[in-house]
């Protein structure tokens, strides 16, 4: 029997349909689903509302895909232009392989023509994604190169923990391992120092649970900038940014007359738990010796299984700095498909066939991105 289904645009009359949904994708709590829905789509300072595109089998939702508006600067003087970020895509599991994917696709580039932004763009796509979105136009800029730092007791534990995964009780068994590796909660150390020491990690290094929105803005505003795109980074941004719903974050600044440099730390609240991974999601400094201090204040602090974070559009400088500090390639099944990646398209078909160029740089360059893992979605 042919399955009928029915491409149409988010309206609140679907929004208990689509939480229900998102379980599927993101957390199996309604309600948590629900804030990261408001604060994603209608807290966004830079957007109009939901741009969300739903597939409706009868009265059920069994797909969507959603975009948000994003803000982003390119240039010498810098130029302010938007962008679509493409985002949240999922089918239910009894309606996957029935063409859905490019059907969504499809009807929302259509009703995007009428949006006034020039190009869509997304850092989180997984490999089904990815492959769909390359079948429909979009084009990758190139791997994001993750790299991370292992404690030494997960590095001792890894054979370990993948024995555990070849055995029926392979979940159980992880979560055995994270509570014996002793990152069960990769913020404790770090938690501590903010109850005990006042949240103090050296002589001119502190944490906080907090972002410092106005001071972080300040910072970025002071520091030269070279041009390449990236995302704005105003206090606006910082603070919409890092309300995430799904995330938590601990944020370390270094002082000085003025905030001299910040490090922020991500975990996730939804999704798989207890594998201690730790992500270094924004990271800006006045210069090398203060981005170092950062660095080791986190390394010094411990209590992590893995730091991760992006190399791909670093400094030189940067890229030794993590070199040094013992950061090497991960995530090897996954980066050998090419992603995480950055995929850019044109909302437009007719673009398609065009050079893709912003204020003379090229979108496919990856030497035109400056990016940070906040960027994503998954920062």
């Amino acid at each position: 029997m042919t399955v009928s289904y029915e491409i149409l645009r988010y309206r609140p009359e679907f929004r208990d349909r689509v939480l229900r949904l998102q379980t599927h994708l993101w957390s199996p709590d309604v309600s948590r689903n629900e804030a990261y829905l408001k604060w994603k789509h209608e807290e966004n300072p830079f957007g109009r509302g939901p741009l969300i595109f739903l597939a409706l089998h009868g009265r059920e939702v069994v797909g969507m895909r959603s975009f948000f508006a994003t803000q982003w600067q390119v240039g010498t003087p810098a130029e302010t232009f938007g962008a679509l970020y493409a985002d949240d895509f999922v089918i239910a599991p009894e309606h996957r392989n029935q063409g859905l994917v490019s059907r969504i696709m499809s009807a929302a580039f259509r009703e995007l023509e009428e949006e006034p932004e020039k190009y869509a763009i997304n850092l989180s796509a997984g490999g089904v994604t990815v492959l769909a979105s390359l079948a429909a136009g979009w084009r990758s800029v190139g791997p994001m190169e993750p790299v991370g730092r292992r404690s030494w007791r997960v590095a001792a534990l890894g054979p370990v923990r993948r024995w555990l995964r070849s055995w029926p009780l392979a979940d159980r068994g992880a979560r055995s391992f994270a509570g014996a590796a002793g990152i069960r909660a990769p913020f404790s150390r770090i938690d501590l120092a903010i109850s005990r020491r006042g949240g103090r990690l050296g002589p001119h290094v502190t944490v906080e649970r907090a972002p410092r929105c106005e001071a972080m803005a300040d910072l970025v505003a002071r520091l030269p900038f070279d041009g390449r795109i990236r995302h704005v980074r105003d206090s606006r941004y910082f603070s919409w940014r890092y309300g995430n719903p799904l995330r938590a974050y601990r944020f370390l600044y270094r002082e000085g007359e003025r905030l001299e440099g910040y490090l922020v730390l991500q975990v996730p609240l939804a999704g798989p738990k207890g594998n201690g991974r730790m992500h270094i999601v924004d990271w800006e400094a006045r210069d090398e010796r203060v981005r170092a201090d950062l660095l080791q204040a986190v390394l010094a602090c411990g209590g992590f299984g893995e730091l991760v974070t992006w190399a791909a559009t670093s400094a030189p400088e940067t890229r030794r700095l993590l070199r040094d500090s013992r950061f090497a390639p991960v995530d090897p099944e996954t980066t050998a498909r090419g992603f995480p990646c950055v995929l850019v398209r044109p909302i437009r078909e007719e673009q398609l066939q065009e050079d893709w160029v912003i204020s003379g740089r090229r979108l496919l360059d990856i030497a035109s991105w400056d990016l940070r893992m906040i960027d994503s979605m998954h920062g």
